[in-house]
């Protein structure tokens, strides 16, 4: 349409690219020390490399990611993969699936004796959460998505985990010496003796 938009992320596949677009319409105050967000939304594509046209994926997830005035959006989306969009819903408690074949799924649910969850990545099927426990410790859990298989681990530092490519991930950890980035493997993640990659 005459929108125009912007690209938050792209994935790379065999036959083409999957797009996820945004639209903002914002407007800045005088100093540009503040703003207001008149309008939001995001939509998704697939384009082919061929050239023979874009097809929009999963247009119902438009209007839940909508801000309009003051009114939060129903759905956060989380990522975008080769099989469907991964978000969450307003309370956070849980990750939704929508595939391209039209299937939604809830795919992670925040466990009992845990107070709230973050998102971390997905890469290579596998998907991350950093989840909050009562007692106010951390742990790292992890999903493999085409089996179901869930695993948890305790996660003492301050770091967050970020999808790269090939069940790989980055790992940004903060100490008092300052920050660093490691890649992990997501095996070593859960492993007794894991080991980051360099």
């Amino acid at each position: 349409d005459e929108k125009k938009y912007k690209i938050a992320s792209t994935v790379y596949a065999k036959e083409g690219v999957y797009c996820h677009c945004y639209y903002e319409d914002i407007e800045m105050n005088e100093d540009f020390t503040d703003y207001t967000l008149n309008d939001y939304w995001d939509t998704f594509y697939y384009v082919p490399y061929d050239g023979s046209g874009a097809k929009e994926l999963c247009p119902e997830l438009k209007e839940l990611t909508s801000y309009r005035g003051d009114e939060l959006p129903d759905i956060w989306i989380l990522s975008m993969t080769e099989e469907g969009i991964y978000y969450e819903n307003k309370d956070a408690k849980k990750v939704e699936c929508c595939r391209y074949d039209g299937k939604k799924e809830t795919v992670f649910e925040l466990p009992e004796g845990y107070k709230n969850q973050q998102f971390n990545g997905i890469s290579g099927g596998k998907l991350l959460m950093k989840l909050m426990a009562e007692d106010g410790t951390n742990k790292i859990a992890g999903l493999d998505l085409k089996t179901g298989e869930r695993l948890l681990c305790d996660n003492p530092d301050v770091s967050n985990y970020y999808g790269v490519c090939d069940e790989v991930f980055w790992k940004y950890c903060r100490s008092e010496e300052g920050s660093r980035r490691e890649l992990w493997e997501y095996a070593d993640i859960f492993a007794e003796d894991g080991n980051m990659l360099f």
